[in-house]
């Protein structure tokens, strides 16, 4: 983001920061208040779970991938760089999407699926820039940045539709087991008995 702030939008280094650091809180404060919204809709409607989820993903990559391409064919840089704002900052409508549906489908089992998932994801962590370095490398044009754009929004397109197609917010079989059952249900009968002591 701050290279396409600098060598495209022609904003100064200063001016790249602060920018960026508004795309961080955007992140910060769609990380938050889309975990609440998301909660009081599976909890306080009758939406199902994975509607919700869906709903999120969609939201999330699907208007991120269209702000994505259409910033590749914007000159005015002010708009641009609020578009790009916000493309950055839907990221966190995500954690109450793709994070929180490894509590969905392995309660038992989150920390490893989010681990395993985070480690794939991960990998685009120096890939992308690489990409990037690849496309750029000879002129740094709006029409090379137009490229990488495309790119990003079609992997996200693509991820988006198969958790469309694929993702679940049922626990799954291989997340069960007899100990598991049987140490949650301790833990309820431990809890009732406090419970009843208080009384």
């Amino acid at each position: 983001m701050p290279i396409f702030f600098k060598t495209i939008l022609h904003f100064d280094i200063e001016m790249s920061g602060f920018l960026s650091c508004i795309a961080q809180i955007a992140f910060f404060l769609t990380t938050i208040f889309g975990g609440i919204i998301a909660d009081k809709l599976i909890y306080q409607t009758k939406i199902k779970k994975i509607h919700v989820r869906h709903f999120f993903a969609c939201f999330c990559l699907g208007l991120q991938s269209i702000l994505l391409i259409l910033i590749g064919y914007i000159s005015y840089d002010w708009i641009a760089a609020i578009l790009m704002i916000i493309a950055f900052g839907l990221y966190g409508v995500c954690t109450s999407t793709i994070c929180a549906n490894a509590l969905d489908i392995a309660p038992n089992h989150s920390a490893l699926v989010i681990g395993i998932a985070f480690t794939f994801s991960g990998v685009t962590g120096f890939i992308g820039p690489a990409v990037v370095g690849a496309i750029t490398e000879i002129d740094n044009t709006l029409i090379q940045w137009r490229s990488v754009f495309w790119i990003a929004a079609g992997v996200q397109a693509a991820g988006l539709l198969q958790f469309l197609v694929f993702g679940s917010a049922e626990i799954q079989e291989w997340a069960k087991s007899a100990d598991n059952s049987t140490e949650t249900s301790s833990l309820i009968e431990n809890s009732s008995r406090c419970k009843d002591r208080s009384k």
